[in-house]
């Protein structure tokens, strides 16, 4: 490359530095007038930075003046530097003014900060990033001039002032980095959440829940760790970038080599990455089954500890299956080790190349040149090894990131079905006209059906729900709630057609395998203190349990007692309409009938619609109305 051609690029690169700080600094200005961008008054922190840029802007100045000494054993730069080109001396005015417009834009910007805004600062600190490189590489380039000429002191100055540049950037990108990457993990995990929330019961019942724990915890960080692995791969590919070009002017041919092998590297590492990406996602597949093993131990170990076989079979199986995520996972990883070997190994082996057969071979060249080039390429044995060992990272981030994205296909919700919620004032009659649902499985094959089912319910009526064991009761209890969506017929309150999305809101539930919350969700418990403290009492957990700041202070229950208090929340709630799922088949005799023959018509008294399903034929004479059910079908 000639020094024409060089200084055709330092004038391209200095003017695309230049476009780019003026289009920043119109758009603030514009912003300002618009009113966009509100004055700020100064703080410590802003005159501190102040401070510091001053101080760099002064460095910056004195190092360009610096530059007759520092170039004066340099003949081929100091031949560009002060060359009488055209291209130079435009070079250097729009240097100098951008670096006046970048002082004006970085003094707007403080005085008149942006509205926070996603990800607002990611262009500059890519270009931080790029000056990391920068930086990075000229450390190296400075400490071998420097053992080359007696103007160490100027050397010395530079090598300080590139070495500032390089912490500073460094810590503004890290640290950038650290809060962008968990503001990343936050974002994912609130889109995933929001749509799991959002999604139709029936869709969530046949989601793998090992498959949401492992996407909610591995695949998100793993996720996030993208935008380091990103800027990460820019700092080291500006260092290798601007290290070459010094090789160039060195050696050309020991240059031309070196690209050479990195691209074979490269290349290999593709191949491998390519391989490699199977054993990784096989290993992803295990880690689901694994979190449904670890739900299997928390949810059924009275199970598993009260059967010595039970728990010897389930224990062979986690086994099993960590023994295979373990051999995946480490047959992944050694093929990448392979290759990194292989890549380490080359590169020593050209610098074995240049200091035992370049010196046999190309008796000219001085022994400083191919020194100079040794610690050139020692110097960026981490950052080449950086770019080519990524793509096994990139690999399992984009595993992460297809997994994620096809989580979130199957939990989108279906376009036109939503409609809002309908707001009703009071209930006076619940309908179900010509009601049918088919239960499916996961391939949508029909399995179970219940209905036609047709029933009236009147304020201030109970009604029990009776039949054997998969007679379908729950999944009536399922649909008459609206998690289940019925297949035929129509849902009506007051005579008006209901959609299944507002109903919900219209009852309070304690299903017989109800998760209890420690706190009372959508209720002002300050509020509503001195109703829950009576209800407490009536329930007889007076002793047991208490609300403190808006929270049970304990759920170490029996199971008869989380079901009063998942009563406690249905009385504090108030809705119109009560559904109870096999309530009292934990309660001792005495709170049993305290619960049919007290409680229910308490809530009668109030004015609810009371659903319950039950087996306790003893109390039949307490309901308004039976229904039975016999594999789906109503039988009054």
């Amino acid at each position: 490359m000639n020094n024409s051609n060089i200084e055709l690029l330092l004038l391209t690169s200095v003017s695309i530095l230049l476009l780019v700080v003026v289009y920043f600094t119109g758009k603030t200005i514009v912003q300002i007038l618009k009113k966009q961008r509100t004055f700020t008054i100064p703080t410590k922190k802003t005159y501190s930075n102040y401070g510091v840029f001053t101080a760099f802007l002064a460095l910056l100045l004195y190092g360009v003046f610096s530059l007759p000494q520092l170039l004066e054993n340099e003949t081929v730069l100091k031949e560009i530097v002060f060359s009488d080109s055209v291209y130079i001396q435009i070079s250097k005015v729009l240097f100098l003014t951008f670096i006046a417009i970048t002082s004006i834009l970085f003094f707007l910007s403080t005085l008149y900060p942006a509205e926070e805004r996603k990800y607002r600062y990611l262009f500059i600190i890519a270009l931080l990033t790029i000056l990391t490189g920068i930086a990075n590489a000229g450390c190296i380039f400075i400490l071998i001039r420097a053992l080359d000429t007696d103007a160490n002191n100027v050397y010395g100055f530079y090598f300080l002032v590139t070495l500032f540049v390089f912490v500073v950037t460094k810590k503004v990108t890290e640290s950038y980095l650290i809060r962008t990457a968990n503001k990343l993990i936050q974002e994912i995990r609130t889109n995933l959440i929001e749509n799991i929330l959002e999604t139709t019961y029936e869709r969530f019942e046949q989601l793998e829940k090992g498959r949401i724990f492992a996407t909610l915890s591995g695949d998100t960080i793993k996720i996030s760790s993208s935008v380091a692995i990103v800027l990460k791969l820019i700092t080291s590919s500006i260092t290798i970038i601007v290290a070459f070009i010094y090789l160039w002017v060195i050696a050309q041919w020991a240059t031309i080599s070196m690209i050479f092998i990195v691209f074979l590297l490269v290349v290999l590492y593709y191949f491998v990455a390519k391989k490699a990406t199977v054993y990784i996602e096989k290993a992803r597949n295990i880690n689901d089954k694994y979190y449904t093993f670890l739900e299997g131990l928390m949810e059924g170990y009275p199970e598993l500890s009260i059967n010595t076989t039970k728990r010897k079979m389930y224990e062979e199986e986690m086994y099993a299956l960590n023994k295979d995520l373990c051999n995946t996972n480490s047959t992944a990883q050694v093929q990448y080790l392979n290759a990194r070997i292989l890549s380490d190994t080359s590169i020593i082996m050209v610098l074995g190349v240049i200091c035992f057969v370049a010196p046999i071979y190309f008796p000219s060249i001085e022994s400083k040149v191919l020194l100079s080039f040794l610690m050139v390429i020692l110097y960026l044995f981490a950052p080449i090894s950086d770019v080519i060992t990524i793509a096994p990272t990139l690999n399992e981030i984009k595993i992460s990131w297809d997994r994620i994205n096809n989580f979130l296909k199957e939990l989108e919700l279906e376009k036109g079905q939503q409609q809002p919620l309908q707001e009703i004032a009071s209930v006076d009659t619940f309908s179900l006209k010509n009601i049918e649902f088919n239960y499916k499985n996961k391939t949508s094959e029909k399995k179970f059906k219940i209905g036609p089912i047709d029933l009236t319910l009147n304020k201030g009526e109970i009604l029990f729900i009776i039949g054997g064991n998969g007679s379908g009761k729950s999944t009536l209890a399922k649909v008459i709630t609206g998690l289940y969506k019925a297949d035929k017929g129509k849902l009506k309150i007051n005579g008006k057609e209901i959609d299944n999305g507002s109903l919900g809101e219209l009852f309070s539930i304690v299903f017989n395998d109800s998760y209890l919350f420690k706190k009372l969700y959508g209720i002002d418990t300050d509020k509503e203190k001195e109703r829950i403290d009576s209800y407490l009492s009536l329930l007889k957990l007076d002793k047991k349990v208490r609300l403190v700041n808006s929270e049970f202070d304990t759920l170490k229950l029996s199971s008869g007692q989380k079901k009063r208090l998942a009563l406690l929340k249905c009385f504090i709630e108030d809705s119109p309409i009560y559904l109870f799922d096999e309530w009292a088949a934990e309660q001792d005799p005495e709170f049993r009938k305290f619960f049919y023959r007290t409680l229910l018509q308490k809530m009668k008294a109030e004015g609810k619609i009371i659903i319950a399903i039950t087996h306790d034929d003893n109390y039949y004479d307490v309901a308004d109305k039976i229904i039975k059910l016999d594999y789906g079908t109503m039988i009054t």
